[in-house]
């Protein structure tokens, strides 16, 4: 009974374990989505103002970069979302509310901002990962409606800023929370280890402490079977013959069931 329990609380810690872990694998799989999403978006918004339309490749042009970077944040929003609030297409609950750290990079400011810091860099200086891809949205829905004001170049305000947030804010902010749900996974996957040892150790000390008492006990049944022996040595032969309840106990009879067994002629006689 004692070794089923074990095994049973080493398949049980196991089993939470694994569940949390895999509810991390999919958070993870969101978290480097919204990265790479994120990277492949910046690539095709930012080229566009460069392209102008007399520049046609069969494989690139100003149009194509623009839809497939419009395509792409609506993909890396749909990641976000399902980071955040959870997605019943991937069974994923939301991450929010799991872990402070996680939350601290996904949900909360990085610093504050002073009450005269209007400028266009500040509006995203101190973003969240959630804020920054906000942001992000907005650079690109303000690039993707005329291309061609860049007059093929970047170097404005709002090319130059969609570069700085993409490159020094960001990029880090997703980088993080990838690195956390790595982290909590490692430690879970530690805290089991560790569960696993304790039981297995509590299981070889309790399988030797059996061990060791049924020696014990096999000891003193030997010891009290060869005093026995000694002790019927002793006893004259007729009076063990006479004796019918030692004669039932070397034998080992049961004297009831055997008379149960006779009839009442067979026990008379």
């Amino acid at each position: 009974i004692i070794t089923a329990i074990f095994s049973f609380l080493m398949v049980f810690f196991a089993n939470k374990t694994n569940e949390d872990i895999n509810r991390l694998n999919k958070w993870e799989y969101f978290c480097c989505n919204r990265l790479s999403l994120c990277c492949e978006c910046f690539h095709m918004i930012i080229t566009a103002p460069v392209l102008n339309e007399s520049i046609f490749i069969d494989f690139m042009s100003q149009q194509s970069e623009v839809d497939l970077g419009t395509d792409w944040m609506e993909q890396l929003d749909e990641m976000n979302e399902g980071l955040l609030q959870g997605s019943t297409e991937m069974n994923s609950l939301p991450c929010f509310g799991y872990d402070d750290e996680l939350d601290r990079i996904n949900l909360q400011e990085a610093c504050q901002l002073d009450s005269d810091d209007t400028n266009l860099h500040d509006t995203y200086r101190c973003a969240s990962a959630n804020q920054g891809i906000a942001s992000f949205r907005n650079f690109v829905i303000e690039i993707c409606k005329d291309p061609n004001h860049y007059k093929g170049q970047i170097g404005d305000e709002i090319t130059n800023n969609f570069f700085h947030l993409s490159n020094s804010h960001l990029w880090f902010r997703l980088e993080e929370s990838i690195d956390r749900i790595l982290e909590l996974a490692v430690d879970y996957y530690n805290t089991m280890i560790t569960e696993l040892v304790i039981l297995m150790i509590f299981g070889i000390l309790l399988s030797l402490a059996t061990l060791v008492f049924g020696i014990l006990i096999y000891k003193s049944m030997r010891i009290a079977t060869e005093g026995a022996l000694t002790l019927i040595k002793r006893i004259n032969p007729i009076d063990i013959v006479n004796n019918k309840t030692l004669i039932n106990i070397l034998l080992n009879k049961e004297t009831e069931q055997k008379e149960q067994g006779m009839s009442t002629e067979q026990s008379i006689i």
